[in-house]
Formats: structure tokens, C-alpha cells, sequence
């Protein structure tokens, strides 16, 4: 499957500006409170992500430096990548658990944890802007959280980006839930 790498720059863009919307109003006690223990809140949602950018950023810039030229607009992904990301898309259908860096801390604070993610978001942009021209699928890097597993940068951005989308849901129908 080809996906235009200018879409996915203009889809992360998107994302960015619907948190801005979603949660820049909102009081700090809602974006904070747990609908129970063992839910996460909307802050720990998007410091979920935030643990997953703080990780992977850093490694898919290390594998776009080492990577070819290409000029290619277009980034390939296989039919079974497409899948995964596919089962991350909200509304999602099962819970995966999480472990290790992965979890959110505890001592959060709502200008803290946006701030932090709308700056991951403008480092996936910038990366995807200063590397445009490299080759995303054939360069792999090694997991941060698994490093027996091996990632192309092309799935690992298009994965992120729906991992995202999943959790940023998943903080909006929190919040939601407060209100009915």
C-alpha cells in the first residue's frame, strides 16, 4: 500500500490541532480525574503517548539520517502492517495492555503533559519535513521497548499516528463521560 508522505504530515497537523481543541479549555481537575482505578485518566492518555514519542522519535531520526535518498513522495507499507494499524484506529475494539515505560506517571499537570505532546507533534512534523526526501520504508531501527523487534520508519510513523489517535479518543470519551 502507497500513502503520500504529505498526507501523513497533514494528518499528524490535524491531530495536533484536535487536542488543541479537545482539551485546551478544559479544566485541569477533569483532564486529571481517573473515571475509576483502572482507567486512566485524560492526562495519562496523552502521557502514554508522550512516553511512546520521548522513545521512538529519537530512533526513527537515527534511521532517516542513515537512510538513502529517494525523492519519493510515496511511503510503501505491507498488507499486514496496514492491518495493525488498522486495529488501532478508534474506535477500537480491544484494550492492549501496557508495561514499562509505557505508563504514565503519576504527578502529571495539564500545561505539562499538552505541552509536552504538541512539541512531540511538531517533532514528528519536523522530521517528516527535514527528511522528505529519504527513503521511510527500506531503513528499519530496533525497537526501544522491544529491541528484537525491528520497525521500518514508515510503519513506525504510521503507527504511532493511529496509536495516537486511539489514545486521544480514548482521553475524549473520558472526558465525555464526566458530563453525562
Amino acid at each position: 500500500m502507497l500513502i503520500n508522505k504529505k498526507d501523513i504530515e497533514n494528518n499528524l497537523v490535524r491531530d495536533k490541532e484536535e487536542v488543541i481543541k479537545i482539551f485546551s479549555q478544559l479544566d485541569e481537575s477533569i483532564f486529571l480525574r481517573k473515571p475509576d482505578e483502572k482507567r486512566w485518566s485524560a492526562a495519562e492518555c496523552i502521557e502514554h503517548l508522550n512516553n511512546g514519542c520521548k522513545m521512538y522519535i529519537p530512533e526513527i531520526k537515527k534511521a532517516l539520517e542513515n537512510s538513502k535518498v529517494t525523492n519519493q513522495e510515496f511511503i510503501r507499507i505491507s498488507w499486514p502492517q496496514k492491518k495493525m494499524i488498522d486495529l488501532l484506529e478508534p474506535p477500537y475494539k480491544f484494550k492492549m495492555p501496557t508495561g514499562g515505560d509505557f505508563i504514565p506517571s503519576k504527578n502529571l499537570s495539564k500545561e505539562k503533559v499538552i505541552n509536552d505532546y504538541l512539541s512531540y507533534q511538531d517533532d514528528y512534523i519536523d522530521l517528516l519535513k527535514k527528511y522528505y526526501d529519504k527513503d521511510f520504508t527500506s531503513v528499519k531501527f530496533s525497537s526501544p521497548a522491544a529491541k528484537m523487534l525491528k520497525f521500518n520508519c514508515a510503519f513506525a510513523i504510521l503507527f504511532n499516528a493511529a496509536h495516537q489517535r486511539r489514545h486521544i479518543w480514548q482521553a475524549e470519551q473520558t472526558i465525555k463521560g464526566f458530563s453525562q
